[in-house]
């Protein structure tokens, strides 16, 4: 199985961030100097037409952070968001729009439990569930 390393304040980040969003989904992007290990986890905001049954991340904003991330030696390695009436599982959306070779964190928040968030790798053919690790 692969792994992922996601530090616990990272992890509170992300959930916090599905918390107040709730109940849209929240999004953001992964940053890393290393592909398996995420340095910065950045909020964006929700472009959705739909912000409670999606997401969508503004391409120029991308382009932006990326270009931000490339210049202190760090690159875009995925992309996280929530599930705010479902568990953290991709869901047909997220694999018909995945990037090939990245992370997807995803904080699934099913009616009445606490939020959990599960980390994916895109692979050519599919979703392969990661390990996290702090």
């Amino acid at each position: 199985m692969l792994t992922v390393c996601v530090s616990a304040s990272l992890r509170q980040s992300m959930l916090d961030e599905a918390r107040e969003r709730f109940p849209e989904e929240a999004c953001g992007f992964l940053l890393g100097v290393e592909v398996h290990r995420v340095d910065e986890v950045l909020h964006v905001a929700n472009e959705a037409a739909e912000p409670r049954r999606h997401y969508l991340i503004d391409p120029e904003r991308y382009l932006r952070i990326q270009a931000e991330a490339s210049g202190r030696k760090q690159q875009v390695i995925g992309v996280w968001h929530s599930h705010p009436a479902a568990d953290a599982v991709p869901s047909a959306t997220d694999l018909a729009q995945a990037w090939p070779d990245w992370h997807y964190l995803i904080v699934g928040w099913p009616a009445a439990e606490t939020p959990q968030l599960r980390a994916w790798w895109s692979a050519a053919d599919g979703f392969q569930e990661e390990t996290l690790q702090t």
